[in-house]
């Protein structure tokens, strides 16, 4: 799953040139703005997740029942918040893709060529 976020990424960083295509210079700067925060959006969520997985390890469950509840809290604390900004950043995402026309035209570009 990670590596098929990261390959969206390359997607959009490779992308940038499509934007050079706009007519004004304020839809350029808002779109590459957008793009932008896409990007950095998205890159946190491959890296906090990426996290995530080497600290509950394959199975959080057993690791939390393993560790006494005063160990144990500091890890639920994390992932509880790690989890919470990941939610967070894709309802962004999710705002962003439903109007980031570029990156329609990038991803199709990509697809294509």
């Amino acid at each position: 799953m990670f590596a098929q976020i990261k390959g969206v990424v390359d997607v959009l960083s490779s992308g940038f040139k499509t934007i050079r295509e706009f007519t004004s210079a304020k839809d350029r700067e808002q779109a590459i703005l957008d793009m932008l925060r896409f990007y950095f959006l998205l890159k946190e969520c491959v890296d906090d997740g990426e996290m995530l997985i080497l600290d509950a390890g394959s199975n959080p469950v057993e690791k939390i029942a393993s560790l006494s509840s005063e160990n144990a809290s500091p890890f639920v604390m994390r992932w509880d918040k790690v989890l919470r900004r990941q939610a967070s950043r894709l309802h962004a995402l999710q705002g962003l893709m439903l109007t980031l026309h570029a990156l329609a035209v990038i991803i199709l570009r990509s697809r294509f060529s």
